[in-house]
């Protein structure tokens, strides 16, 4: 295959000769010439050829060359150069040099009437930038005014703005004045204020240290007459022929006056001494003093009773000598004889018979308790009393006061801290109580302190946490349900390792609430109604008795708790006070006639809170007892409400007829779940 640049040197004109230096060797006038003159043909061409023949051809040649050329050189009629007559060219010029000037003359015609056309459209350009430029020269002369209008504008509003500020600056500065005089005054008010607070103060506390000195006095007196009846009582040794109302209100108001005396003490100390507690000091100490010649009274009496029976036991063994005598000498003569002692014996059947009447009613049921409840409640009060008095010494020592207000905190600080926040937060305030009860030291605010600081000290604390644990009832339960479940899940378990703290307990949720016995307490004869309306319960502000519902509301809340220490689960071991104690309290209040508002409104509180656990675990049989509860006890309990203050009756009856209804009752809300000490 032949190479491209070879073929290309093989074409004709790759076989022309170019001379790059022609204009060099001196023959530009040759080639010049020849580049001007005609073409002309070849020597070969001519010579096969004839003149005529040539001359003719090259004539036709010219003839049809011009022709073919004609129309191409058409141009307007204005052009000069159109109107050429070709005949009329001279021999000597070449066609080229024909088309060339035409060219030429085309070529400027074209260059003018583009030139023209340039001048033209150069004016409109012009005429259009001067328009545009008195456009926009107006255009500047307008921004210009208006930017000098703003400027002005912007001066003036500075202007008013500076104005302003220069008027609140001073009306500020003549505030600040007025509120820096105010303030002097204030300072100057207060500090005479204070002065005048700290001589009162001053002649308070001088008041108070008088006062004081005379409740110690007081005290010593009272202390004096206390003990002479205790031990006017303990050393009779003829008690047991003492009436026993009589001998149980004798001391009875040995353990209310040391209560007063430790209650008016404990108020002195710790907030002031005042005349009013040296006056109610007085009248106890006259009160007590009264009770001593009492009890000397009482004391001789049942010696005086002791020496005649003693007369009349050695009168009736003298008698009995004396029968037996007469027995011997009848068993001779074949006489029956009736003993003196048979007759007597029966007629203390008959009075024992009275006396019970006057107590009992049919069944062995008390009116307001039956009989197995009341038992329970009075020892417990009883055992809760002998507990208090083995460390009251600590209530009444000014020494220990550092003693009570440390423990205090230590009890008070991680139950309050009880929430059902989880678990682990239950754990670590259970941990906390429980050291505390075992006597082991624990960090308050700093400090350490054991509740074995002090001798009794640990009676002192179960005391306190167990009274402080119920009072969480008519307090933060009362208000807030669903709390009641982790104040007694920590509660039970705290009952669980100290058993004297459940009892404790126990007795402090019947003094507060003796409806959980239940004991419905009648008014005793010559007992005052504020006596008595505190024996069922109500609490007083300023010798005002609270409100009716307020009283339900915080009974409703010792009750929540009560019932959910009994359902609650312990973290191992049995319940230490289970849900069986809900079913006696269940049945012993419906053995009772019931009152008003207060019954309705605890066995409502009772069954939304222990009810699904009762469920589940009795079964029929509580069945049954709603039953009863919703047909039968319910219009005992509407019979005895009031017109107008029906709302517990109203939310009982309408919750039992839901519950039987359905056959089941649902858990409360907030109830822990189950493995919630895992979490």
């Amino acid at each position: 295959m032949i190479p491209v640049t070879e073929a290309l040197a093989r074409t004709a004109k790759g076989r022309l000769k170019y001379d790059s230096q022609w204009f060099e060797v001196g023959d530009i006038q040759r080639v010049l010439e020849e580049c001007i003159s005609p073409p002309h043909l070849s020597a070969g061409v001519l010579t096969k050829r004839s003149p005529e023949a040539g001359k003719t051809k090259s004539t036709s040649d010219s003839t049809e060359a011009r022709s073919e050329l004609a129309p191409k050189a058409e141009a307007p009629a204005d052009n000069p150069a159109a109107s050429r007559d070709y005949d009329s060219i001279d021999e000597t010029q070449s066609f080229l040099e024909v088309f060339i000037i035409e060219a030429e003359e085309r070529w400027s015609s074209k260059s003018k009437e583009a030139v023209e056309r340039r001048r033209r459209h150069l004016e409109e350009y012009c005429q259009q930038v001067q328009r545009k430029a008195e456009s926009q020269l107006q255009e500047l002369q307008a921004q210009r005014d208006t930017l000098g209008h703003r400027q002005m504008q912007k001066l003036q509003s500075q202007e008013e703005s500076r104005y302003r500020q220069q008027w609140r600056q001073q009306q500020e500065l003549q505030s600040e004045h007025s509120r820096h005089a105010r303030l002097l005054d204030d300072k100057l008010k207060h500090a005479e204020q204070i002065k005048a607070e700290e001589e009162i103060a001053r002649l308070r506390n001088e008041e108070s240290r008088i006062h004081m000195s005379s409740l110690i006095t007081l005290e010593d007196q009272l202390e004096r007459y206390r003990s002479s009846s205790e031990e006017s009582l303990t050393g009779c040794q003829h008690l047991h022929l003492v009436d026993a109302n009589r001998l149980g209100e004798l001391k009875k108001v040995l353990i209310l006056a040391t209560n007063q005396l430790h209650n008016i003490m404990e108020e002195a100390r710790n907030v002031r001494a005042l005349q009013q507690h040296v006056e109610q000091l007085a009248a106890l100490v006259d009160q007590l003093k009264a009770h001593q010649q009492l009890v000397q009274l009482v004391v001789a009496d049942a010696n005086a009773k002791a020496d005649a029976i003693v007369q009349k036991q050695a009168e009736e063994q003298a008698t009995r000598s004396r029968e037996a005598k007469e027995k011997a000498s009848h068993l001779k003569q074949g006489e029956p004889t009736i003993p003196s002692q048979v007759q007597a014996g029966g007629d203390a059947v008959l009075e024992a018979s009275k006396e019970s009447d006057n107590i009992q009613a049919s069944d062995g049921q008390l009116l307001c308790v039956q009989e197995d409840a009341y038992q329970e409640y009075a020892q417990l009060q009883e055992n809760m009393k002998a507990f208090e008095a083995s460390f009251q010494h600590l209530v009444t020592s000014v020494e220990a006061k550092k003693f009570r207000f440390d423990i205090a905190r230590a009890v008070n600080t991680p139950i309050n801290a009880i929430s059902p926040a989880s678990g682990s937060h239950l754990r670590d305030k259970l941990q906390r109580i429980c050291n505390l009860l075992s006597g082991q030291y624990v960090e308050v605010a700093g400090k350490r302190v054991a509740a074995t600081d002090q001798p009794h000290g640990l009676s002192y604390v179960k005391n306190l946490l167990a009274k402080k644990l119920v009072r969480q009832g008519d307090g933060q339960v009362s208000s807030q349900h669903e709390s009641a479940f982790a104040i007694a899940a920590v509660s039970s378990i705290v009952c669980q390792r100290f058993p004297d703290v459940q009892q404790l307990m126990i007795a402090h949720f019947y003094r507060k609430c003796p409806y959980l016995v239940p004991y419905y307490i009648p008014k005793e004869e010559g007992q005052s109604n504020e006596d008595h309306y505190r024996a069922l319960g109500y609490e007083y502000t300023d010798s005002v008795v609270e409100k009716q519902d307020k009283f339900l509301n915080r009974m409703s809340g010792l009750m929540r708790l009560y019932a959910a220490i009994l359902i609650s689960s312990p973290l191992k071991n049995e319940h230490p006070y289970g849900i069986e104690h809900g079913w006696i309290w269940l049945t012993r209040i419906l053995n009772l006639e019931p009152r008003a508002d207060i019954t309705a409104t605890l066995i409502y509180d009772f069954l939304q809170v222990a009810g699904h656990t009762m469920m589940k675990i009795y079964g029929r049989q509580f069945q049954k007892l709603v039953h009863y509860l919703c047909y039968s006890y319910l219009s005992k309990i509407e019979a005895v409400t009031p017109q107008g203050s029906g709302g517990p009756v109203t939310r009982l009856k309408i919750f039992l007829q839901k519950c039987v209804k359905a056959g089941s009752i649902e858990p409360p809300t907030g109830l822990l779940p189950l493995g919630f000490w895992n979490t």
